[in-house]
């Protein structure tokens, strides 16, 4: 079950349309102020904060997303063959090329490298 915490809502409306329901109705308890001059600075300091979590949330997931990705390359680069069905030693060993160019470039993007 899905709900809207009042004390989190910043009025955006973007729960509106995919309620599943139909039944929030948007009631303005601002009065006249609208945008930012609807919220105090507590809660203006209070929504970056949970901002700034989340951004810290998702580029942990990122980070722990990409060392699985190059933890399973690293493998199948150990023991090419086995995780193939290729038989040509060429076709095998451009792959091997290939596979580790891959993995290079996602060890270079998880440093910060260009």
């Amino acid at each position: 079950m899905h709900t809207v915490v009042e004390t989190y809502c910043t009025g955006c409306g973007l729960c509106v349309p995919v309620c599943p329901v139909d039944c929030i109705v948007m009631e303005p308890v601002s009065g006249q102020a609208t945008g930012w001059s609807a919220w105090s600075q507590g809660q203006a300091d209070e929504a970056r904060v949970r901002y700034e979590s989340r951004l810290s949330r998702l580029a942990q997931s990122e980070r722990a997303r990409t060392l699985h990705h190059t933890q399973e390359l690293e493998t199948k680069l150990i023991n090419l063959a086995a995780h193939s069905r290729i038989t040509d030693t060429d076709e095998l060993a451009r792959k091997q090329s290939v596979v580790a160019t891959a993995l290079a470039k996602a060890k270079a993007r998880s440093s910060g490298q260009p």
